[in-house]
């Protein structure tokens, strides 16, 4: 009988355990940080304290102050998707753990009008070569880096290399709008010099570019809070920016 007694108390307290990994899941989420370019809307968010207990997020959007629908979900804490020109979204996030149980929603994002371009514009390739700034830094989690390649004239690209960060394409059409690719690489180093993460390697056409790092280094491990550096090379182009992460 007493046995029968502690395996009905195992049951509510189970329970009790998970409620309470559930509410953990409801305060965590810091302001939400957005960006577009062209019919593109990119999403950066900060993680749970406990972000171990975190299986996915659910990403949910109102556009044009409608009601909030799920349009997808995300392992990571940033999530990219292609709205309608002339409309405004407001997006809010929520994570889901390892038992399935779905947090509250965050804060709701800022809102966001997609302008879209006009023709002319969309028809222009970069004339210049130029690495922006990090954004969010200092950052906690995950930080888009966004870069445009100019036309070269007789520059060559090499043989393709493996990246370990897909980089989401910001062209208002959606399509290389040229043939003249060329080898570019980004990369992560710590404050010694050492290599860190090989963001991109890969022949690109000229373009604007996004990409986004999740602070972890070539084989996946979460790098230490501190200073790092993000190299780009496009042919006879370098440029180097400083970044900070904190945990």
């Amino acid at each position: 009988m007493k046995e029968n007694k502690r395996q009905d108390y195992c049951i509510p307290l189970f329970s009790l355990l998970i409620a309470v990994l559930s509410i953990c899941f409801s305060s965590f989420f810091g302001t939400n940080s957005t960006y577009a370019q062209g019919d593109t809307l990119a999403l950066i968010w900060s993680p749970p304290k406990l972000d171990s207990t975190v299986s996915h997020y659910k990403i949910y959007c109102s556009v044009d102050s409608s009601d909030y629908n799920s349009i997808g979900t995300s392992p990571d804490t940033a999530f990219s998707f292609m709205g309608s020109l002339g409309h405004t979204y407001r997006v809010k996030v929520s994570a889901v753990n390892s038992f399935g149980i779905e947090g509250a929603l965050s804060e709701a994002s800022k809102d966001t009008f997609l302008s879209g371009v006009d023709d002319k514009e969309a028809k222009k390739i970069p004339k210049t070569f130029s690495l922006d700034q990090n954004f969010p830094n200092p950052f906690n989690s995950t930080t888009a880096i966004r870069y445009q390649l100019p036309v070269i004239s007789g520059q060559l690209s090499v043989v393709n290399g493996q990246r370990s960060a897909v980089s989401h394409r910001l062209s208002a059409e959606g399509k290389p709008r040229s043939t003249n690719t060329m080898h570019v690489s980004l990369k992560i180093y710590n404050t010694l010099g050492e290599l860190v993460n090989d963001l991109v390697d890969e022949e690109q056409v000229p373009d604007f570019y996004s990409v986004i790092w999740n602070g972890r280094d070539n084989s996946g491990r979460e790098v230490c809070s501190g200073v790092y550096y993000y190299q780009l090379q496009f042919g006879y182009f370098i440029r180097t920016r400083k970044m900070i992460f904190l945990k």
